[in-house]
Parts: structure tokens; C-alpha cells; sequence
């Protein structure tokens, strides 16, 4: 894994050669058109090469400023910039240099001035100020750059660790989950046999077997296809029949198109147990827990409802049970504002819980992990 000061080093260098040739192609055509415009008369190929070439220099001495921005970054101000100062007036140096040594031989100006030759250290002291505006133009665009390279950096580390983050809570809220279901279901498991329905009791432990195998093989899938959760939904049912029999039933309705809609992993089954709790088990002829599954332009909507006593009217929203209040958690650590969780009496009887959330899709290699 890279060091912080590592990932704000990988920032890229194209930007160097990109930019200097940009500005010598501009610097030659401004060149090259002014004297054309007063009606001088030079060898307009050779000057117009010769004005991107002089600019070589700068090029590499870029390469140089950057090199020396990073290792100066914890040197004491006036040594960075007396080194700083040092260098840029090697590059003008290596400017004038070799600009002067292109003049001389390849004559330019010609026919009008065919041995003409520039004063190379007047020029160097008239282009002192330039030189010190060019180097300082070029170390505040690798100080630019580098600080978005670290704030990129330090987003993408943000967004990783509220990621882990997020998934570390949806795990612990798992795992607060299935242990409930557990020892709801050893318990009914436990009254069978005092029943004396051993055989029951025996087929309810193989179907809770199967059912936490399919629970731990996707341990780590935070979301599954709807058809996977109501499958799970529906085996959850099926060791609950064992104890409640023919009081119990199930009605299922999920909207064509819409199996592979993708669905928080074990958010149905704490809210089909919780309508067995508070509406099945109270009564004695029983009754049924109902599914159903829509979708509403982006929205995916979740509804589970069952026979039974109506919410009373002082009960309120912080009287969830541990599989609701992790059901709530879950939800809000997934999707943000983008879900919502509704308990409301319905009409006739019965309590109803209508969840909403963004519609998406689960892909074939999410399936097959």
C-alpha cells in the first residue's frame, strides 16, 4: 500500500512537454507573423523552427523545477528559495545559451542580416525578469497540480474508509440479525418437542440447516436478487408452519421483471418474523403474512402485511424491536434519504410495513460471486 506522501508523488509529468510546446508553437507563430507583418524578409522555416527549439531549454529545466519543489518541500524557506533562485538562473542561463548557439548556426535572419549575431549576455540580464515570472509560473502550476492530485487523494481515501465503514456496520447489524432468528426458531424448535411432535421438531432443525447454509454462503453480500429474498422469505415461512400449521399463510405478489431488482441481503425475513410475533401468533384462528413487490419509475417498493391486532394509538416509531431497528439501520446505511420505512395500520386490520427504495439491478457476475 503506498504512504500518503507516495500517492501525492504519482502525479503526472505529461503536463510538462504538453504545455512547453504549446507556448513555443504560440511564442513562433507570434514571431514569425509580426516580422512578416512589417515586411521583413528571413528565412520564415528556419526562424519559426528555431524559435520552438530555443524553448528546449525551459522544457528540461521544468522537469528540474518539479524535481526540486518535492525535495525542498520540508527544507527551511530561505534555503528552498535561495535554490530555487539559483536554478532559475541556471535555466535562463541554458535559455540564452542556447538560443545564441541556434542563431549562429543556422543564420535565420538571412538575406537581410546574414551574419547577424546576438549579444548573448545583454540579452540574458534583459531577460532576467522574464526568467524569474516563467520559473515562478511553472513552480505554482506543479503546486496547483500536485494539490488537486492530494485532495483527489484524500477524497478517494475518505470515500474508501466511509465505505469499510459502512460495510462494517451492515455486518454488525447482520450479526445481530440471524442470532435473533435463531434462537426465536430454537425456541419454537423447543416447544415441539414439549408438544411431543419430536418428528416436527426434527424436520424444523433440517429446514433451519438448510436455511442458515443459504444465509452464510452470502455472509458477505450486502445485496441479493428479490427472488433470492423472497426464497428466503418463504423457507423462513416454512419452518414457522411447522409450529403454527394450517394458521398460517402466505400470499406472495411480485411484479413481472422485477427478479433481479436488487434488494438489501435478510431485510425481509426480520419483518415477516415480526408479523408472525405481533399479528399470527395473537390469534387463535391465525391468518396471513403478505409480500408484494413494485416498481414505480426509479422506486422499488416493498410490502409486508399480516392479519391481526391494529397498532394502538400511543405507539410510536421508537418501539421497533432489534430486527426492525436494525432493518431501519441497514436501510439508511445502504441508501441514505434515497429509502424510507412506513409501520401503518391497515385498512380492515392488520399492520402494514411499506419500505421504498432506489430500483437497481443485481449483474450476472454479482449473482455468481
Amino acid at each position: 500500500m503506498l504512504t500518503r506522501d507516495a500517492r501525492f508523488k504519482v502525479v503526472p509529468k505529461l503536463w510538462i512537454p504538453i504545455a512547453w510546446l504549446a507556448f513555443a508553437l504560440a511564442d513562433a507563430a507570434r514571431t514569425v507573423g509580426y516580422m512578416h507583418a512589417e515586411g521583413m524578409q528571413h528565412n520564415w522555416g528556419t526562424l519559426f523552427a528555431i524559435e520552438v527549439l530555443s524553448w528546449l531549454p525551459w522544457a528540461v529545466g521544468s522537469l528540474l523545477i518539479v524535481w526540486l519543489a518535492d525535495r525542498l518541500r520540508s527544507a527551511m524557506p530561505a534555503v528552498a528559495w535561495s535554490v530555487h533562485a539559483l536554478a532559475a538562473l541556471g535555466i535562463g542561463l541554458a535559455y540564452t545559451a542556447w538560443s545564441y548557439q541556434l542563431t549562429l548556426r543556422f543564420q535565420p535572419y538571412a538575406p537581410q542580416f546574414p551574419h547577424w549575431t546576438p549579444q548573448w549576455p545583454t540579452d540574458f540580464y534583459e531577460n532576467l525578469m522574464a526568467t524569474l515570472v516563467l520559473y515562478g509560473c511553472v513552480l505554482l502550476s506543479h503546486w496547483l497540480i500536485e494539490s488537486r492530485a492530494r485532495i483527489s487523494a484524500r477524497e478517494t481515501e475518505v470515500a474508501q474508509l466511509n465505505k469499510q465503514l459502512t460495510e462494517a456496520q451492515l455486518l454488525a447489524l447482520r450479526g445481530q440479525i440471524e442470532p435473533h432468528f435463531l434462537f426465536n426458531t430454537l425456541n419454537a424448535v423447543v416447544g415441539l418437542i414439549r408438544e411431543g411432535r419430536a418428528a416436527s421438531a426434527v424436520q424444523t432443525i433440517i429446514q433451519l440447516s438448510d436455511f442458515l447454509r443459504r444465509t452464510l454462503s452470502d455472509a458477505n453480500r450486502q445485496e441479493v436478487p428479490l427472488a433470492d429474498e423472497v426464497e428466503f422469505a418463504q423457507q423462513y415461512l416454512t419452518i414457522q408452519r411447522t409450529r403454527f400449521a394450517n394458521r398460517l399463510q402466505l400470499d406472495i405478489h411480485v411484479q413481472d421483471g422485477l427478479q433481479n431488482a436488487a434488494v438489501p441481503n435478510l431485510i425481509l425475513q426480520p419483518l415477516v418474523e415480526n408479523a408472525i410475533k405481533h399479528g399470527i401468533a395473537k390469534r387463535k384462528e391465525g391468518g396471513a403474512v403478505r409480500l408484494a413487490a413494485s416498481a414505480a419509475g426509479e422506486t422499488l417498493n416493498l410490502y409486508i402485511a399480516n392479519d391481526g391486532p391494529s397498532l394502538p394509538d400511543d405507539w410510536s416509531e421508537g418501539q421497533h424491536n432489534i430486527g426492525i431497528a436494525n432493518v431501519c439501520r441497514r436501510l439508511r446505511s445502504l441508501y441514505g434519504d434515497a429509502s424510507s420505512f412506513d409501520i401503518r395500520n391497515r385498512t380492515g386490520g392488520g399492520v402494514e410495513v411499506a419500505i421504498r427504495i432506489p430500483l437497481h439491478w443485481i449483474g450476472l457476475a454479482e449473482v455468481l460471486a
